[in-house]
């Protein structure tokens, strides 16, 4: 059987009930999948809910960026070996978006390597490793755990509203103590930031936690880039609306 999960991970110091409780509260569409009774006859993580329902895969590996650094040229190298198949979204970048977002949750995420001619690729070839190269991965640090950060979000939202709903009275104390902003007002409500980072995973459950979870096996390629280098192709290396951006700056 693929079950197999291991008690801790090299990827993340946490012990595994500490993730599963942080998957259970922050990703319940993947906590329901779990353990993923994984096909032995594959070497990329694939699954079926019982014997009748349809194969579903993940990617075996990551390429996992950082932007501009050559991630888009490494996944078109990869792709020309007989045992990588390309017939799949490999740039969904599911892991660092809202759930909320046009990424979806784990049944858009699990379609995108579960095609008909991926599952054609995987039966004619079962060494078949499939790969997601989506360089933001490894690249923004607030995006990086955003797929767990929106409890965050949202109960800073939630707060917020609560202010909206019910505002202070004159001269009465009030956490939602009115800022008179511009002609809107609004609240600062400084206490909805506890409340928010109450509400969300701590520090220690990021990305790599979350998806070693999922995919204890899971193999990473980082690819990395003279720091320098890299911020000047991503601001200046390429037009924008006709305009070079931020060049200046970055000349000064």
């Amino acid at each position: 059987s693929g079950n197999t999960y291991m008690t801790h991970s090299p990827h993340t110091p946490l012990p595994l009930s500490t993730r599963l409780a942080e998957v259970r509260a922050a990703a319940p569409d993947v906590f329901a999948e779990l353990p993923l009774p994984l096909q032995p006859s594959l070497a990329s993580p694939c699954w079926r809910r019982n014997e009748t329902s349809r194969l579903r895969c993940l990617p075996a590996f990551f390429v996992a960026g950082a932007l501009q650094s050559g991630t888009a040229d490494l996944w078109r190298r990869l792709k020309a070996h007989s045992l990588i198949p390309s017939r799949h979204d490999a740039l969904s970048h599911w892991w660092t978006n809202h759930p909320r977002s046009r990424a979806g949750n784990f049944e858009t995420y699990t379609s995108r390597f579960s095609g008909d001619a991926t599952l054609a690729a995987l039966d004619a070839a079962p060494d078949s490793l499939l790969g997601d190269a989506s360089p933001a991965s490894f690249t923004f640090m607030f995006a990086e755990s955003l797929r767990l950060h929106y409890r965050y979000l949202d109960a800073f939202d939630a707060c917020y509203r609560e202010c909206k709903a019910n505002p202070p009275q004159r001269g009465a104390p009030s956490a939602c103590a009115n800022r008179k902003k511009g002609s809107d007002g609004g609240y600062r409500a400084d206490h909805c930031y506890g409340r928010a980072t109450a509400a969300t995973s701590p520090l220690s459950f990021n990305l790599p936690a979350f998806a070693t979870t999922l995919l204890p096996a899971l193999r990473v390629v980082v690819m990395l880039r003279e720091p320098a280098e890299r911020i000047w192709l991503s601001r200046c290396g390429r037009e924008i609306r006709g305009h070079i951006c931020g060049c200046a700056q970055l000349h000064a």
